[in-house]
């Protein structure tokens, strides 16, 4: 070495405080350990060796200290160990402690980088013999897969996949034990291997919001072995297991791949028949998928005599959500008797445990026992019943009720509107009413309302009128309207008028009135006939109509004339007697009449005479 006296002192110095040698001073011995020799091999690449280095750097504490009961070394201040750069191990220790044990075995938590695995826990330890980390208590495993794209460089991009593996228990092999340097190239390594269950679960927030809970809804996946985790394919990325659905689904065995939204999850068919649901409250028939974008499928969905068609079901633990492509309920003539509807277009919310299935209307109606009739609204669909709020639309007519109860071939409402539109104007209607108690027939093709408590005005636009009767019959062909009222009203004391009160609502007939108990309304001719008239008011004079006549209202309040009517006038003395009249009514302050009025001479003879 050409070394000086003194030099080489020194260099010897050097090499023994360094482990490599001792040296006796006082004789000038020199006595080469077998590490040095291990050193100069390892340098020049002919025996194994490791990269591990560990640097102490903390301040105000001490960088190590040693139990001097077991020699165990507890060590501070570790920022990062590399334990192979080759294959891409490195260890986080939390709190950067780590305690050191015999030949270089040390225990730690944190975080193991290893390839394209990030490995977190409570309970590692490294053992330098067999090259590797014991996981004896993993919190989560996390992984990166190839995102498809890649850098400027062109490399590959990895990206990290969104669902993490809990409660892994296994070991990390690091690289061949013989390998520590990494002079050879094993790339079977990093080998991660899981020897008990494990579990995956769903209840993060960006899952649905966290509706899956951890104590019945997860994947457990069985023991497994990936090997590569520094250069593996996506496709490598598969679990097999058992999946439970929180009672969704009854348990079945699966796979966890890799999907689109970069989770893990799976897609699959039902077996033939389709999966019980909800515990036996429906049936799902086709395809299952599980991603962070929840428990969805694409299928039919069976419950009562309903059936669902969707290509994404959103299955929660206690319901199920869709906007339905179809909507069906089979039509059932029982105990319980339920109404045949189609839709499209649906939203559906299903909730088994309640046993209630809600349907609502989006961009059309429901189609309820004919293709003339729909339904807008929500319906809500039991074992004992189906009933639906909103508007229930005739060719013709609507009614509008919060709880309408359909059957078979009708329905019923406790408190509903009813219009009836005009079949000339758009927009107008022919009648219209409100606060009925409601009964839709649709095999004798009619409905029949009944006010509750006091009668709410009926109005018909078109005639200009407004009447109080407390029951009518619609046909639904033809559009008529028969209207019948039980009530009557003290006009006098010896006077009593039957029936309902038909008012005028057109400006120039001040309000003229009069009662019937009866009357029939022709919607489409917009003729409204009242029965059983006892007499009308106009200007001074009381009218009776012909018995059996009778009173007719067209359009716009047109009373027509009242032949073989009757006058008396005025109305408060009854002087005057008209017979065989033919009276027009103009308004409440106005009529135009001719008839026959009797006179009688001094002789008591009696005269008919004509007046126009």
């Amino acid at each position: 070495m050409n070394l000086d006296y003194p030099s080489a002192q020194n260099f010897v110095i050097h090499l023994s405080n360094m482990g490599f040698a001792s040296f006796d001073m006082d004789k000038d011995l020199v006595l080469i350990s077998p590490k040095l020799i291990e050193f100069v091999l390892a340098k020049n690449k002919k025996i194994d060796y490791d990269v591990i280095s560990i640097y102490s750097d903390i301040q105000g504490a001490e960088n190590a200290k040693v139990n001097l009961l077991n020699f165990d070394l507890s060590i501070n201040g570790i920022d990062r160990i590399v334990v192979s750069d080759s294959q891409q191990v490195v260890i986080q220790p939390t709190a950067g402690q780590v305690k050191m044990k015999k030949n270089r075995f040390f225990e730690f938590a944190g975080k193991i980088q290893a390839g394209r695995f990030d490995i977190f826990g409570k309970q590692f330890s490294f053992d330098y013999e067999q090259f590797k980390v014991n996981l004896d208590n993993v919190d989560s495993l996390q992984i990166k897969a190839l995102s498809g794209e890649k850098d400027k460089e062109g490399n590959p991009i990895l990206k990290p996949v969104k669902t993490v593996i809990q409660d892994v228990n296994g070991d990390l092999l690091i690289d061949n034990p013989l390998n520590k340097s990494g002079l050879q190239d094993f790339p079977e390594y990093p080998i991660l291997n899981s020897k008990d269950n494990s579990y995956v679960y769903y209840n993060k927030k960006e899952v649905l919001g966290g509706v899956y809970k951890k104590s019945n809804f997860y994947f457990q996946v069985d023991p497994f072995t990936i090997d590569s985790l520094d250069n593996f394919d996506n496709d490598q990325l598969k679990f097999d297991g058992t999946f439970s659905s929180a009672n969704i689904f009854p348990e079945f065995r699966e796979q966890l791949k890799l999907q689109e939204d970069f989770s893990l999850g799976f897609i699959r068919n039902t077996p033939p028949g389709g999966f019980p649901m909800y515990g036996d409250k429906g049936k799902f028939d086709n395809e299952i998928r599980l991603s962070h974008k929840g428990l969805r499928g694409d299928g039919t969905l069976e419950y009562i005599t309903s059936t669902t068609y969707s290509k994404d079901f959103i299955f929660f633990p206690d319901s199920m959500k869709t906007l339905a492509d179809q909507y069906f309920v089979e039509k059932q003539k029982a105990a319980i008797e339920f109404p045949p509807v189609k839709a499209e277009k649906t939203k559906i919310k299903w909730i088994p445990f309640k046993d209630v299935m809600y349907a609502t209307t989006t961009e059309s109606g429901m189609v309820f026992y004919d293709e003339e009739s729909s339904f807008l609204g929500t319906t809500t669909l039991t074992p004992n019943y189906m009933s639906g709020d909103g508007v229930y639309k005739f060719s013709r007519a609507e009614l509008s009720s919060n709880e309408m109860f359909f059957k078979y071939e009708t329905f019923d409402s406790d408190t509903a509107d009813f219009v009836l539109k005009d079949n000339e104007i758009a927009g107008a209607f022919a009648l219209k009413t409100k606060n009925l108690k409601a009964h839709v027939d649709y095999k004798g093709r009619f409905a029949e309302f009944k006010s509750n408590g006091k009668a709410e005005p009926i109005e018909f636009p078109i005639n200009q009128y407004i009447c109080f009767m407390e029951e009518f019959k619609w046909y639904m062909d033809n559009d008529v309207i028969d209207l019948k009222s039980s009530s009557s009203t003290q006009i006098a004391a010896d006077v009593k008028m039957e029936g309902s009160k038909f008012i005028s609502t057109h400006p120039d007939q001040d309000s003229l009135f009069f009662y019937a108990p009866l009357a029939r309304y022709d919607s489409r001719r917009h003729i409204i006939k009242a029965k059983d008239v006892l007499y009308i008011n106009a200007a001074d004079a009381r009218i009776y109509p012909d018995t059996s006549v009778d009173v007719t209202i067209k359009k716009k309040a047109n009373l027509e004339p009242m032949v073989n009517s009757k006058i008396i006038t005025n109305s408060v003395t009854e002087y005057h007697s008209v017979y065989q009249a033919n009276t027009k009514i103009l308004g409440r302050k106005s009529d135009a009449s001719s008839g026959f009025i009797d006179y009688v001479d001094e002789n008591q003879n009696v005269e008919p005479i004509y007046l126009s």
